[in-house]
């Protein structure tokens, strides 16, 4: 099982102290009707240092995981070979899914030709949102014309001039420290945020390239004093994007986020200015930049009725969906967990 001892319940990645101070005084803070939690991120890493893929906080993260510490398709697929639960693995693109007949055509590596496999007594499709999206609507027929969401995010430099600011090391993780907001009266999520240490991916987000190698003497000096606050905000101020089948392949437009987006963000940032006072961190919430795209990806086929997907996510007689293309929104947290846990919840559910 993925939720075992051997995945996701490791221990949490040991943040450096002065992210855990930073999480500390943001606990239980209050301000403008919003409520603040801080403490350690849960990631999909090997955090057991006797282990040989453990995290070494490289920090190229944002590039791919040299270490191959990260939780990942192909690993879990190849443990699941060596224990026989696999019988056939086939390596190809899925063009099409015939969700009654219970049957896959895809393009196999190094093919051409269009192939069918199956019948299958079930079929459970998770192939990313922008993937899956793209197999249902040519499965359909449907040229598409869906919107899919993504969360707006913003990133904030955070200055701590505190004793608290000593060298990083170079350590970084895909998570050092969570901070979730909820609304006072409701309990409801309003955002979330991440904690990093300066990474180049950051800081060059508030520069414009020609200045990089520039900015580059100021900025690596200022790792010793400089963090990142990456925040993410609720759906209704997600970024949308317009998909659908152009010429057989999937096309996309932009679609600007809503209005009040960067109001949100700020009204937030000066929540948490409010928990760090005397603390020895600022942040310098006039250097907020938009983050481009979250890749939180979700809702592309919320409008279930349309493509014959039922409640349950089946799709069909034979068919799942598995991802986060059929949920009702676009979340605030990273879906990466959830996405894992309901698809869970989805097969125990079909082999009853």
């Amino acid at each position: 099982a993925l939720f075992s001892p051997d995945f996701v319940t490791r221990p949490a990645i040991a943040a450096h102290p002065g992210i855990r101070s930073f999480a500390a005084y943001l606990d239980g803070s209050e301000a403008l009707g919003v409520r603040v939690a801080a403490g350690s991120n849960r990631t999909a890493l090997e955090t057991r240092h006797e282990e040989g893929t453990s995290c070494v906080n490289c920090g190229e993260c944002m590039i791919g995981c040299f270490r191959d510490s990260t939780f990942s398709t192909s690993k879990l697929i190849a443990g699941h070979r060596q224990a026989e639960l696999v019988e056939r693995h086939i390596r190809g693109t899925v063009h099409s899914v015939d969700p009654d007949r219970g049957c896959v055509t895809l393009r196999p590596d190094a093919s051409s030709e269009l192939v069918e496999f199956g019948p299958y007594e079930r079929i459970f499709l998770a192939a990313g949102c922008m993937g899956t999206t793209e197999i249902v609507l040519r499965s359909n027929g449907d040229s598409g014309d869906v919107e899919i969401g993504d969360s707006y995010s913003v990133n904030v430099p955070v200055l701590a001039w505190g004793r608290q600011a000593t060298a990083w090391d170079g350590h970084f993780g895909l998570a050092n420290a969570l901070v979730v907001l909820t609304d006072s009266a409701s309990g409801a999520t309003v955002g979330q945020a991440q904690i990093y240490p300066t990474v180049n991916h950051f800081w060059r987000s508030v520069v414009p390239p020609p200045l990089w190698r520039a900015a580059g003497l100021f900025a690596v000096p200022m790792k010793r004093r400089l963090l990142w606050l990456r925040m993410y905000l609720t759906d209704r101020h997600a970024n949308r994007y317009r998909l659908r089948i152009d010429g057989g392949a999937m096309s996309h437009a932009t679609l600007v986020a809503p209005e009040g987006a960067s109001e949100a963000a700020r009204r937030l940032v000066d929540v948490l200015k409010t928990g760090l006072r005397g603390s020895g961190y600022s942040l310098l919430g006039s250097l907020l930049s938009p983050g481009g795209t979250s890749s939180h990806y979700a809702a592309s086929l919320a409008d279930r009725s349309r493509f014959g997907i039922e409640r349950d996510a089946r799709w069909g007689q034979r068919a799942y969906i598995c991802d986060s293309s059929v949920w009702p929104e676009t979340p605030v947290q990273s879906p990466t967990f959830t996405i894992m846990a309901n698809a869970m919840r989805i097969a125990e559910h079909a082999a009853q």
